[in-house]
């Protein structure tokens, strides 16, 4: 039967209206307090960042930058070949996953500046729209359903976001849409093809952050036991089906990646284990109640605390409750609703989880007179497998601002049901108080960094090779190297070629290009046959055999947060240019940067030697710690016999209570091939007779016990631990 196009459109224009006020103004709405809440971000869409200057700025600039390139087939989607050219990087660790990128799209005709800001803009309007949504599938009325997204779209850490380009903590609507697509699922009465966005939605939060993901999944963990729980007998059978289907949604949507994850997370040379970091990111318990620094109305109260020195917040910490929220919550209990239970354990158990893994009060960790600590749930949940690469604990509050936000509904609902005639006005005061409470102060803005023209001149070159920028690092801190990184990786975007580092939460323990350049530290207990060994007269050498066309040294300017006129970054990059390109001219020398050609190959003339390559800390007097496997670059122009003599400073013995001990079992590997297990004893000097063929080499130290964590055995040092050398001779025969 044909249907008649007359009833079809009187049937639309019948439907639109109610379609449009149900969805879209809230959405127009949404889509205003976006921009007020971040302004000046949209008045200066192309010319002002929002946020101060940092490296995270630049470095999620890159990110939607490469998903771009990914879409138009320049680049895979979880690798990036042209960061630690040539060997690349996984990107399935880094904290902002690639679904960000895809709001970006519609803004890059206007340029990056655009594409940043306009990514916020829609991170904050759909975190507030989707939180809408739940509060309607929950059958809340649409004033109070708008409440709810309007809390959610300024909960302060997530807001908190904006200051330093956190922009994985600045979306957070997946969370209310997660919890959507399992109440439309776990309901007997709808489809069971809602079963299947459980699996989308949660593949979702893992393309955008793994938190959020490992978060949402024991979030939908939680409800699932809860409608068992509620179930009736007669319905447990049709629910544990639903159960299953979510399995099977799980297994087809999101195991394949989970599984990537983890194969990636098993490279020794690539650390994931951080979780002992916890203790300097987690919040104080007076934050719950404590505006942040950035709100126009408590800022200067939180300032004057953490000035007295009794919180040390950041941006991380930023937990606080509104009291407007406090107080719904409250009115819920009052109201007793039968819904109101789960929620209300929901949104108790991620604010405690948020906590860390012990109790803080006003900087205090350890309480009555025998000095102990209140050890919190958190700690339990890293102990978890595959849980130890959470480190920020205040985070976990984003999801509980998703629980209260709920509980909060309860207790508006039940303050409008008893005024009903004022419910309006009841709605839209409390949504004015809540906003007056959180409205920050307003963001500062930043530019990006001055493109240099000889990176323009070679865009233009379609050949793959390598660019090496100076200053390897600012100053002699050693991560220092990685966060200078975000500003060659900028320059990337213009150039499209490889750099020999990057700026990524979980990158190298130490580079596998220039493991002689990068980091620019000394290696004093380094020697070769009894000489300190020299990396750098290798330079032209090592760039040229990984295929660096151009070295090109950057003149101190405000295009760069640290490097000024004078740093010691200067001064060491100074001393390499002199070493290295003493005799050369310079192709370009102009006011942004120096840039000079690598010679070919055939015109170099490298030496023997030897260089500390993945899993080395810091020296501390004359020992230097490593984490096993701890490994070694040996470079040899020709074929050699030749003995590596490695005496032992310190080694972990699990039997010893200090984790301290004399001796230990070391397997020793040369380019990825076992050679043998030798017993190394404090104190003492092993000879290890190798075959060197010419060229490069990586030697492996994997300590047979391990690593420990002496802060777990009664010690202060929190680092993880495996083994000490003092001194390294590589005797050429």
């Amino acid at each position: 039967m044909q249907r008649d196009p007359k009833q079809i459109r009187e049937k639309i224009k019948r439907w639109l209206p109610s379609f449009a006020f149900e969805y879209g103004l809230p959405l127009a709405f949404y889509t205003l307090l976006a921009i007020a809440i971040s302004w000046p971000a949209a008045r200066d869409l192309t010319s002002k960042l929002v946020g101060r200057q940092a490296h995270d700025v630049l470095h999620h600039v890159w990110v939607i930058w490469r998903v771009k390139e990914v879409v138009l087939g320049r680049q895979p989607l979880f690798y990036a070949p042209l960061l630690y050219y040539p060997t690349g990087i996984s990107i399935l660790f880094n904290s902002t996953g690639p679904l960000i990128g895809l709001f970006a799209l519609p803004f890059w005709p206007w340029g990056p500046i655009a594409a940043y800001n306009g990514t916020v803009l829609i991170e904050l309007t759909l975190s507030g729209y989707c939180m809408y949504l739940l509060a309607r599938s929950l059958g809340f009325t649409r004033p109070v359903a708008i409440f709810a997204g309007t809390f959610l779209l300024v909960a302060p850490l997530h807001l908190g976001g904006l200051l330093i380009a956190h922009l994985e903590k600045v979306f957070i609507g997946l969370f209310p849409l997660v919890l959507l697509a399992l109440g439309h699922a776990l309901n007997l009465e709808r489809s069971r093809r809602w079963t299947i966005f459980i699996g989308i939605t949660l593949l979702s939060t893992l393309l955008h952050n793994g938190l959020h993901f490992v978060i949402a999944f024991f979030s939908v963990a939680f409800f699932m036991v809860v409608a068992l729980i509620q179930a009736l007998p007669s319905e447990r059978r049709l629910l544990l089906n639903r159960f299953l289907l979510i399995g099977i949604s799980l297994v087809i949507f999101v195991a394949p990646l989970l599984f990537s994850v983890a194969q990636t997370s098993y490279n020794p040379f690539v650390p994931v284990d951080v979780n002992l970091e916890s203790t300097l990111f987690q919040p104080d318990l007076a934050e719950l109640f404590m505006p942040p620094s950035f709100t126009r109305l408590g800022g200067s109260m939180r300032e004057q605390l953490d000035w007295a020195g009794q919180i040390q917040s950041g941006v991380e910490t930023n937990v606080y409750i509104p009291w407007t929220i406090l107080l719904l919550s409250l009115a819920a209990v009052a109201g007793r609703q039968k819904r109101l239970l789960p929620w209300a354990l929901f949104s108790l158990a991620w604010v405690v989880l948020s906590l860390g893994p012990s109790l803080q009060i006003l900087g205090r960790r350890h309480f009555t007179e025998y000095g102990l600590p209140v050890t919190l749930p958190y700690a339990f949940l890293t102990a978890l497998p595959g849980l130890d690469f959470l480190r920020t604990p205040g985070r976990l509050m984003l999801m509980g601002y998703v629980g209260l936000g709920i509980l909060a509904c309860f207790g508006l609902a039940w303050v409008c049901q008893r005024f009903p005639k004022r419910a309006a006005f009841i709605v839209t005061l409390i949504t004015g108080f809540m906003l007056l409470e959180t409205w920050p102060q307003p963001w500062p803005q930043s530019s990006l960094p001055t493109v240099p023209d000889f990176y323009r001149q070679i865009a233009g070159d379609d050949e793959v090779y390598g660019v090496f920028d100076l200053p390897i690092q600012p100053n002699s801190t050693y991560w220092m190297y990685v966060r200078q990184a975000s500003y060659y990786q900028f320059f990337q975007m213009t150039h499209h070629k490889g750099i020999p580092s990057g700026y990524l939460s979980r990158v190298y323990s130490g580079s596998p290009i220039f493991p002689c350049l990068i980091p620019s530290w000394s290696q004093p207990e380094l020697m070769v046959n009894g000489r300190p060994a020299d990396c750098v007269a290798n330079a032209l050498y090592d760039l040229a055999a990984n295929n660096y066309r151009y070295v090109v040294w950057h003149k101190p300017a405000s295009n760069f947060i640290e490097y000024v006129p004078g740093s010691w970054g200067e001064q060491v990059s100074a001393e390499f240019i002199q070493r290295t390109f003493a005799n050369q001219e310079p192709l370009v020398d102009d006011t942004l940067v120096t840039v000079y050609a690598v010679p070919p190959i055939t015109a170099t003339n490298p030496a023997p030697t030897i260089s500390l390559m993945h899993n080395w800390y810091d020296p501390q007097g004359e020992l230097r710690w490593a984490i096993s496997p701890g490994s070694l670059y040996l470079f040899v122009p020709q074929a050699q016999e030749a003995v590596l003599h490695v005496t032992l400073a310190a080694v972990f013995d699990p039997a010893e209570s200090s984790g301290y001990g004399q001796s230990g079992q070391f397997r020793i590997a040369l380019d990825d091939e076992f050679l043998t297990t030798v017993t190394m004893a404090v104190g003492e000097t092993m000879a290890l007779p190798l075959h060197l063929p010419a060229g490069a080499h990586s030697l492996v130290l994997e300590l047979e016990a391990g690593n420990f964590h002496p802060v777990s055995r009664g010690g202060e040092d929190r680092r993880e631990l495996g083994f000490a050398i003092h001194q390294v001779d590589l005797e050429l025969k």
